[in-house]
């Protein structure tokens, strides 16, 4: 947050710019947002993504995945009304 200040932005200031919120430049300042913002604020500081957050890429550059697994249960949800009764 510092270089952003030295730099005269703010977060509220590049959140207007990203069309975004303060908390979501934040989260991507802390490695905890969308690759979009984190390229955003990366660029901001005049830094690419992978100085800012090396531990986001492997050693040819590539963007490392999140872990996530996926809800995959086949459960569907059901609904409070059946397909049969009217609103």
């Amino acid at each position: 947050m510092f270089q952003l200040r030295i730099r005269g932005l703010s977060t509220r200031r590049l959140a207007a710019r990203e069309g975004c919120s303060r908390q979501a430049i934040s989260a991507a300042a802390t490695g905890f947002g969308s690759s979009h913002l984190e390229e955003a604020l990366a660029h901001a500081i005049d830094l690419t993504p992978q100085e800012l957050f090396p531990e986001h890429y492997d050693a040819r550059g590539q963007r490392i995945g999140w872990t996530r697994v996926p809800n995959r249960s086949g459960h569907k949800a059901q609904g409070n009304v059946k397909k049969t009764d009217a609103a």
